[in-house]
C-alpha cells in the first residue's frame, strides 16, 4: 500500500530506453507531465521541534533559546530549516519547462480520516482500499483521475468526500517534527481525529488539535 507514492508521468510513443531519453531532454513532443510524491509535512523531522514533548519552534526560536526546549530536552533541527538555510533564493525558483510538482497523500490515510480508524493498517481500511484499487486499477486513478460520482458509486459517502476534499486542497497536514510524524485532518469536522501516519510499530502518540 506504500509503493508506487513518488513517480514521474511521461508523454512517450512506447515504453522504449529511447522514448524515455527523449522526454527528459524535451526532444520532439517528448516531456515529462507532472511530478509526483508525498508531502514533506509528513516526514517526522519536516520542522524544528522537541525531541521529547515535540513542540515546534521557528528556527529564530529555536536558536534563541540555543536548541534546548522548555522541557529540558533538545531542539532537532527540521528538514525545512536546513534547506532554507541553504537556499539560493528567498523565493522558490523553477525552470520554466520544469512540470508541476502534486503532492499525494496516501489512500488509505485518506479512507483512515474519513471512516474515523485509528491507523491505515486496520482490516476495515483494508477492505475499502481493495475495492477501490481493485475497481479503478490503482491509487493514482483514484486521487487524481476518476470522477468522484464513480467513486462515491463504489464506496462510503464519507470516503467519496474525503477525496475530494484532497482534490480541493482542503485537506489539513499538521507537519511532523522532533521524530513525530505528521498528521492530516479532513476540513469542517467537529470532533477531529488525527491520523498518526507511520507504521503501527513505530507510532508515536496520537494528539486531538
Amino acid at each position: 500500500m506504500r509503493l508506487g507514492r513518488e513517480f514521474n508521468r511521461l508523454l512517450v510513443k512506447e515504453s522504449t530506453f529511447d522514448e524515455v531519453r527523449k522526454a527528459i531532454l524535451r526532444i520532439g513532443k517528448n516531456k515529462i507531465v507532472y511530478n509526483v510524491g508525498l508531502p514533506p509535512q509528513e516526514g517526522k523531522y519536516h520542522e524544528s521541534a522537541c525531541r521529547s514533548c515535540y513542540t515546534h519552534y521557528t528556527i529564530e526560536e529555536a536558536t534563541r533559546r540555543r536548541w534546548k526546549c522548555g522541557c529540558g530536552k533538545p531542539i532537532k533541527k527540521g528538514v525545512k530549516d536546513r534547506i532554507n538555510e541553504r537556499a539560493d533564493f528567498k523565493i522558490t525558483q523553477h525552470p520554466i519547462h520544469r512540470p508541476p510538482y502534486i503532492t499525494i497523500i496516501p489512500l488509505a490515510e485518506i479512507i483512515t480520516k474519513a471512516i474515523g480508524q485509528r491507523n491505515p493498517f486496520t482490516k476495515t481500511v483494508t477492505k475499502r482500499w481493495d475495492e477501490l484499487t481493485t475497481t479503478f486499477g490503482n491509487e493514482i486513478n483514484v486521487l487524481l483521475e476518476v470522477d468522484i460520482k464513480e467513486i462515491a458509486r463504489v464506496t462510503a459517502p464519507a470516503i467519496a468526500e474525503a477525496v475530494q476534499a484532497f482534490r480541493e486542497n482542503k485537506v489539513i497536514i499538521r507537519p511532523g517534527g522532533g521524530g513525530q510524524y505528521g498528521k492530516i485532518e479532513l476540513p469542517n469536522e467537529d470532533n477531529l481525529l488525527t491520523v498518526t501516519l507511520g507504521p503501527p510499530d513505530k507510532q508515536t502518540s496520537i494528539f486531538d488539535y
